[in-house]
């Protein structure tokens, strides 16, 4: 199985101790080959009426990426995916990690940098990577010499932006910490420092979102960019939350939820968590998550019913998103000698 690490929101196992869903507001210290698509409830909406989140009804393209993939960050702007992977080999060490750039669609790849460590964020014309030289360096994405952005950025796991702000997550000594700074230039500030375990890590509208673990019990955090004291948004018994605008959606005890980013009590949306990683995306109309052999997704305004909005070619593992896609992250069949292919696999969204 490839090995999937560093995506906007981690591609790791979860684990199973149950709590229950709490919010707060109160300041404590967040191609080639193709497949079929999935059409079953695709008109289960409210009243007999379409849903919202069903697929298009089109067969989605998919883009060998190679086999024994390490992928440390995948992220689309809608025309290019940009990716932070290397190649692991059989004996004993890897290919140099690269950044690189292809069409959504399928085509040449394009080598950025070949010194990646960690994950990615793209801002404007420019892609943020982690490097193996303990610094985030910064490319543009139509290629050309990296320079620093900002050094002392050791075992970065998680890079994100909001478009403004450049944030990651380091490991050292005296634990996990979150530094941010202004992609345009400036002090890094560190928002959050010797703390536990970080997991995920988005950046929306000025504000760090980052989960925590602690015995089992995972914390999503709201924190200003620019620091200062954190907010617990939610708590639960999985590590999956993602942030779209004002809201978080996230699992507890097998249910999807949704909570205000400003804390407060949470809504169940109706959807159950069966088979698959867990991982969670969503846009303004809808929630997505890979559930064994399909794409499932439910209206991020409830009121209807979970839809099969896409079956991938092979079992998700992982996915991202842009505003027309989902982009499925999938381990094909095992080959004789060099381990499963890794496949990213592009499923438009019907809008």
């Amino acid at each position: 199985m490839p090995c999937l690490l560093g995506l906007a929101v981690a591609v790791v196992a979860c684990d199973s101790s149950v709590t229950k869903p709490s919010g707060s507001s109160a300041s404590v210290g967040a191609g080639g080959a193709s497949s079929g698509t999935a059409s079953s409830n695709a008109s289960a909406g409210t009243g007999g009426a379409p849903n919202p989140c069903a697929g298009p009804g089109t067969p989605g393209s998919s883009i060998y990426m190679g086999d024994q993939i390490v992928l440390f960050g995948l992220e689309s702007d809608g025309t290019d995916l940009y990716e932070a992977h290397t190649t692991f080999t059989f004996g004993g060490g890897g290919a140099p990690a690269v950044v690189t750039r292809r069409p959504v669609g399928g085509g040449s790849t394009n080598e950025l940098a070949n010194d990646a460590a960690g994950g990615l964020a793209i801002v404007g014309s420019s892609v943020y990577y982690a490097s193996s030289a303990a610094e985030i360096r910064v490319v543009p994405k139509t290629g050309g010499p990296p320079t620093t952005f900002a050094s002392d950025a050791s075992s970065v796991s998680l890079v994100a932006s909001d478009g403004t702000s450049v944030c990651w997550v380091s490991q050292g000594a005296s634990g996990w910490s979150i530094l941010c700074g202004l992609a345009a230039g400036g002090p890094v500030a560190i928002v959050l420092s010797g703390a536990a375990p970080v997991s995920a890590l988005q950046v929306v509208a000025g504000d760090v979102f980052a989960v925590q673990s602690s015995k089992n019990v995972y914390s999503l955090l709201r924190i200003a960019a620019t620091g200062g004291a954190a907010a617990t948004v939610a708590t639960a018994d999985s590590q999956w939350f993602y942030v779209r605008g004002s809201v978080a959606v996230f699992w507890n005890e097998g249910q999807l939820w949704k909570v205000p980013t400003t804390g407060g009590a949470p809504t169940n949306l109706g959807a159950m968590r069966s088979d698959g990683p867990g991982q969670l995306v969503a846009d303004d109309k809808c929630v997505y998550w890979p559930s064994g052999e399909v794409v499932k997704a439910v209206a991020l305004a409830g009121k209807t019913p979970p839809t099969d909005f896409a079956m991938p070619e092979y079992p998700a593992e992982g996915i991202v998103q842009d505003e027309n896609a989902i982009y499925a992250i999938e381990s094909g069949s095992t080959g004789v000698d060099t381990g499963p292919p890794l496949f990213i696999e592009r499923l438009p969204k019907a809008r």
